[in-house]
């Protein structure tokens, strides 16, 4: 049953998300080697600024290696990092993005069906039905990068 909210509505990780990205609109407002100087802050300084790195630093570090096909053992060595341009962190911001709503609506899509299933149908049809949608949302959110 669609309850009127979509997942990025009320999903913390996003709004927060949304935030950050607005803090680093242009490449003027972000600086590498150091957390910040004058106008301009690493995406340390901005998760720290929106109250965003215990939710985020996972799911950022997450992104991070799905789009550099890199692995990064914290936000700062990859923000550091030589081949993080302003361009690729944008990428991987949008890339978490895409990921925190896809995870919402599978979590979304997992409730509905659980609430939605007759009495007397099979568990086990449920759940692939609920994993066919998630498959189905994966390759569009996928498709759509």
């Amino acid at each position: 049953m669609f309850d009127g909210i979509l997942p990025n509505e009320s999903n913390p990780g996003v709004i927060l998300l949304d935030r950050v990205i607005a803090s680093l609109p242009n490449q003027s407002a972000w600086i590498k080697g150091q957390l910040k100087s004058d106008n301009r802050r690493c995406l340390q300084q901005v998760l720290s600024d929106v109250d965003g790195s215990e939710t985020l630093t996972e799911p950022i570090l997450e992104a991070a290696q799905q789009v550099t096909g890199k692995y990064f053992s914290s936000i700062p060595t990859f923000n550091d990092a030589e081949d993080t341009t302003f361009d690729v962190m944008t990428t991987v911001l949008q890339r978490t993005r895409d990921n925190l709503i896809s995870a919402a609506a599978l979590t979304w899509i997992t409730a509905g069906t659980a609430r939605a299933t007759p009495a007397g149908r099979s568990t086990s049809r449920a759940l692939a039905t609920v994993a066919a949608s998630a498959l189905f949302i994966i390759a569009l959110v996928t498709k759509s990068a």
